[in-house]
Parts: C-alpha cells; structure tokens; sequence
C-alpha cells in the first residue's frame, strides 16, 4: 500500500508548478550550482534522488550534508558557488515547511540564490519564502491506529519517498536534455515506469525468505546493527527509520514486562562506532561492493556477526544477498528497507497504537516555533 499512496502523490502534481520549478532548474548555459538544504529523511531522500547527477558536468552539487564544502554557512557557499557557476539554486525539501535548517538557509539564500521548494504544506514559513514551489502530498490521514497506520507508512515515509522519486525524475531530465515543452509529459512518463518496476521488484521480494531473515534480525532489541553503503545516502535513510522503529518495539516489550535492553544502530563512517562482534549485524547496500565495504564484511564475519548484503551483484557465496536490479537500484532499496521496518513493527502488541506520537517521541525536536 505505501508504495501505491506515493506512486498517487507523485501523479497529483501540479503540472504548471511542476513545469515552472523544472525551468528554474534546467541549465541553459554554463554551470549551474544546486544546494540542498533539509532534515533527517528529507534530506537523505533528496539527496538520493540528486545522486543521478553525481559527475554530470552541468551541474555543480552541495549541501548542508556536506559540511558546506562551499564555506561555512549557505551565505558564503553561494557567494563561492557563483565563483563556478552561472546561477545557484537552493533546493529544499520540507513535509511541514517548518523544518529548522531549511528554515533558516532559505531565510538566509533569500534574494541571493532561487529558492525551490518541495512540501506537503505551501502555507508554511519556508513555503513563504519559495520562488518556486511544488505541492507534494504526504500521508492520506493522521489518525489511522495500528495496522492502517503502518500500511502509509511510519510517520513522514510517504513524503520522504516521494522526495526521492520526485528529485529523481527530475534529475533524470536534466541530465537527458529534456526541454521545458516536453516535461511535464516525461514526469508522468518516468513516474509510471518507476512505480511499474517498484511494485513488481518489491513483491518479488517480499515472498523471498531472505527478506522475512532480515526483518526478524533487525527486530531483535538486543542485537547492534551496522550500515553501510556507497555514499549513496540509503543507509543514513534507513538508520534514521530504524532507529524510530526499534525504539518503538521496546516500548512494546517494555509495556509486557519483557527485560530487554536496546542496542543501537550505526552507519559506518559517519560517526565512531563501537566494535562489531557476534551480537551484531552489518546491512550492507550497494550496487557492488567497492574496496572498503569488501573490508567492512570481512571484519563483520572474522567477528562472528550476521551480514546481508542488499546488492545488484552477489558480494560473496559465504553472504546472504538480497538482489536488486541496478536499474533504479537506490530507490528500490529505499523503498524496501523502509517496508522491512515496517513489517517489523506489524507484530507489535495489539495493544500499542502506532501513531504520530509515539513516533514523535524518538525524533529530536526539529520543527520551527513561530
């Protein structure tokens, strides 16, 4: 059902927005400088969906994930981009439009670079301050208890992985040339074939064996788990939701009396992290492993811990794999990492409501006061 009620949010774009944001975008002449600017799953579902214009020579790509490889806030990284490039453009992606840094980089790149904006609520602070913005929809209600809340996801999963395909697609025109006349016809295009394979692929999966193994592997509150991938943000993407969603699980078990203490989760390289032993897992999901991810499987089975591989290519015969086509590889594995947590989350007491707030309770406040 989650991937149904994105695949319905991204057909009920505005098409006249849609066309005047993709204009803003399109590099005429010269290079032109993105800066993406968003939290938490936002900006990891945004980025994924820019990372098909990683090495594309037209345009120049950064954000505040980047620890402003431009300078020190976005004011003196638009000032340095406009050094390389012939016009900047902020990209932002915001659900409630009240996301603190978004916020306050658009207050700051306002009049100094285009704002473009994707979010669920126009009305907001940051969709105030938009030069260009475009209407994306997020969950269909806010008040669906249990099994009807999972099946749209947990919390913003709606939005965030609308973020993703929406930034892909549009992504996927620019780098293929397509003029402004042609777009609006190329979105709804690419929408449809992306959601074709989606579905299918995900189906496929889910009646796999490998994919019930893994959820019952991160379910367990006691065993730590590793991520990694190959800079292609889908593992940060997925620490964060299962972050929330484990959290959850040991309220659960709290709530019966079961005495279970609560491992965390890490993504490798992004922060130090503890040792990896036999108490843990390592998820690893690339296309194919480079060097370093072949090392980081290594020391995992040395160790003792469980490894999975979500990959387009087999990684080794001793690893248990999850295949994805590489077509569309970040996307899927977005898309079905988000459904494992879900799924893990289905066998929750009845008696625990899944809804807004209890979710709420493990993010950081991260919203706006106005």
């Amino acid at each position: 059902m989650l991937e149904e009620i994105v695949h319905n949010n991204l057909r009920s774009v505005d098409p006249e927005a849609l066309e005047r944001q993709y204009s803003s975008l399109f590099p005429r002449e010269g290079i032109m400088g993105f800066y993406v600017s968003a939290e938490g799953r936002s900006l990891y579902g945004t980025e994924i969906g820019f990372n098909e214009l990683l090495g594309y020579e037209k345009v120049l790509l950064t954000g505040c994930d980047a620890n402003y490889g431009f300078g020190s806030d976005i004011r003196t990284a638009i000032k340095n981009m406009r050094r390389f490039c012939d016009d900047v453009q902020v990209i932002i992606s915001s659900a409630s439009g009240m996301s603190k840094t978004p916020w306050i980089d658009a207050k700051r790149a306002k009049g100094r670079a285009t704002i473009n904006v994707l979010t669920e609520t126009p009305e907001s602070e940051i969709g105030k301050l938009a030069d260009h913005l475009v209407k994306l929809k997020g969950r269909w209600s806010r008040d669906a208890k249990n099994e009807e809340y999972l099946n749209e996801g947990i919390m913003g999963d709606p939005f965030e992985l609308g973020a993703a395909c929406y930034w892909y697609t549009v992504a996927k025109g620019i780098k293929n040339g397509v003029n402004l006349e042609e777009f609006a016809d190329f979105y709804l295009e690419e929408t449809e074939a992306l959601f074709s394979r989606l579905k299918s692929e995900l189906k496929r999966i889910e009646r796999d064996s490998r994919y019930k193994y893994v959820v019952e592997l991160i379910r367990d509150p006691e065993r730590t788990i590793f991520l990694c991938d190959d800079g292609s943000c889908v593992a940060k993407f997925t620490n964060i939701r299962l972050r929330n969603a484990r959290a959850s699980l040991l309220t659960a078990a709290r709530e019966y009396e079961q005495n279970h203490k609560l491992n965390d989760n890490y993504v490798i390289g992004e922060t130090s992290v503890p040792k990896i032993d036999k108490q843990s897992l390592l998820l690893v999901i690339t296309k194919e492993p480079e060097e370093s991810l072949k090392y980081q499987i290594g020391v995992a089975k040395k160790n003792g811990a469980e490894v999975v591989c979500i990959a387009s290519n087999p990684v080794d015969t001793d690893v248990e794999c999850i295949e994805l086509p590489e077509r569309d590889f970040n996307i899927t594995a977005a898309f079905l990492t988000t459904k494992m947590c879900i799924d893990m989350c289905r066998k929750l007491p009845q008696s625990i409501e899944i809804d807004e707030e209890t979710f709420r309770a493990f993010h950081l406040e991260d919203k706006i006061k106005v």
